[in-house]
């Protein structure tokens, strides 16, 4: 199965996710906004499930009174993967082989291990700055083809 790179970038304002497919580039911007779910007024609402809790993410959150503030380096690394997976979800690609790449500015990088905390089977994460360096032990890494592009 191809594997589908995506390259994603989680910030306290927005979250940016950008991918190439057949040719056509596919890109997304939301806020950064995660909310407790409530269920019993919008039912509509797409959620996230994160451990026990049923989240909105993004311009869905704007529906609760119950939002979460996102504003350490620690409510990033603790919502990472419901941003990640809002932003798969509004790319089209739920479902799809990806290979995500992240970025940590490189004060996070290095300690505090928010980089160990990010890491999961189909998410690679590096530090920002890094896409001019990108080498191919890197697309190894990845198993990134010769011929893919990879967004950084």
């Amino acid at each position: 199965m191809r594997v589908v790179a995506v390259g994603v970038d989680v910030g306290f304002g927005y979250t940016k996710a950008y991918t190439v497919i057949g040719g056509e580039e596919r890109k997304v911007k939301f806020p950064t906004w995660v909310s407790l779910a409530n269920k019993g007024v919008y039912s509509e609402v797409e959620s996230i499930h994160h451990g026990t809790k049923e989240l909105w993410v993004g311009e869905d959150a704007k529906f609760s009174t119950n939002r979460i503030e996102i504003s350490t380096i620690d409510d990033l690394s603790e919502y990472f993967s419901v941003f990640k997976e809002k932003a798969i979800r509004l790319l089209g690609l739920k479902g799809k082989n990806i290979k995500v790449v992240a970025g940590l500015p490189p004060k996070y990088y290095f300690v505090g291990g928010y980089k160990e905390k990010l890491i999961s089977e189909n998410t690679f994460i590096t530090w920002q700055g890094f896409g001019v360096l990108i080498d191919t032990n890197t697309l190894n890494l990845l198993r990134i083809s010769s011929g893919e592009s990879v967004i950084i």
